[in-house]
């Protein structure tokens, strides 16, 4: 178990590393904007975006489309974030 568990640790670092990286060119062109990034372990992902749009301004997700011809083409965690956040949603789709 405690092999698990410090997988689970160096996996939230790496996240925590990946994603300072990503909005590393966004913090470089826009410095007056603020923006925070952190890593949580929760049950369900929907849930965390959900609460934490209460605090926020905006919130900025990437989207995936499904190319089945059945159901929605968004996934169910933009779609449930889409119908239930507190704050504006900025969707970039995936290409």
């Amino acid at each position: 178990m405690a092999t698990m568990f410090d997988g689970v640790d160096r996996l939230a670092a790496d996240q925590a590393t990946a994603t300072a990286r990503l909005v590393a060119p966004v913090r470089k062109e826009f410095p007056d904007l603020t923006v925070t990034e952190h890593v949580v372990r929760a049950r369900s992902v929907p849930e965390v975006l959900i609460a934490v749009t209460a605090d926020a301004d905006l919130i900025v997700i990437g989207s995936r489309r499904r190319s089945h011809p059945v159901g929605s083409s968004l996934g169910r965690v933009t779609h449930t974030v889409l119908h239930h956040t507190h704050c504006p949603v900025g969707l970039v789709p995936h290409s």
